[in-house]
């Protein structure tokens, strides 16, 4: 079962710190989410167990600071080669994987975020949940509020900041459940103080809601240089104002 593995990867000698992961763990898998858990197989679930690996190797090497801010998610955080440089003088820690959906980072949340106690944790994921798996809005809303309820569990002052969903013509047949999906997140992180919304879907689009092409690479799906220096600016400023606001 889901649960059992989950269980299974943590590897620490913190009772505290395994009640607390056992805790998060047995509450998602309890929820009514109208999702098929079977669907989370185990191959499914270890999918990227090799990028994990490499995580655990570069630590090894680099041995990053703790107070971090983590950036995770999938392929638009993993593929920002930029990322610490953009933010700087905040700094960052990327630790996404490209293709995850929600499942994998909760599945991995140990490795690539309670290891590094984190200040905050921006994430940006659900795009293949809606594209690749067909959830709906609110599975993903369910998904990301089991996220952030496990990283309070673990560290309770926590600030976590969801960067909203971005349309592109390869997604061009799931618009309107990204579209749907960000309105259903910015009003969940507006009810609390810890969590914070940063809408890059405006800046990704036409006043058509078409997005704009020079936004994205060759597929149509990944972000292309302009892309990045947009999310940059955008994401940057946003979170420098969240910090100031709630630390």
């Amino acid at each position: 079962m889901l649960f059992l593995l989950m269980v299974a990867c943590i590897k620490t000698t913190d009772k505290k710190y395994v009640n607390a992961v056992y805790t998060y763990t047995y509450q998602w898998n309890k929820l009514d989410t109208g999702l098929s858990l079977n669907k989370y197989s185990d191959v499914f679930l270890k999918k990227f167990n090799d990028e994990i690996e490499n995580f655990k190797k570069l630590d090894a090497s680099k041995n990053p600071e703790s107070g971090l801010i983590i950036f995770t998610g999938s392929s638009s955080i993993r593929k920002w080669k930029t990322l610490e440089n953009d933010m700087y003088p905040i700094k960052v820690l990327n630790r996404a994987i490209g293709g995850a959906e929600f499942p994998h980072i909760l599945y991995n949340c140990n490795a690539l975020i309670f290891a590094y106690k984190p200040r905050s944790v921006v994430i940006y994921c659900g795009e293949n949940d809606l594209g690749n798996s067909n959830l709906n809005p609110s599975n993903v809303k369910t998904l990301f509020h089991q996220f952030q309820s496990g990283c309070k569990q673990i560290f309770p002052d926590i600030k976590i900041v969801f960067i909203s969903i971005k349309p592109s013509p390869a997604r061009k047949r799931i618009s309107k459940k990204i579209c749907l999906t960000n309105a259903l997140l910015k009003k969940y992180c507006e009810q609390s103080n810890n969590l914070f919304f940063i809408d890059i879907e405006s800046f990704m689009v036409d006043d058509g809601y078409i997005p704009i092409p020079e936004m994205f690479t060759t597929d149509s799906l990944h972000l292309s240089t302009k892309g990045y220096e947009v999310w940059a600016q955008v994401i940057k400023r946003d979170l420098q104002i969240f910090l100031k606001n709630y630390e």
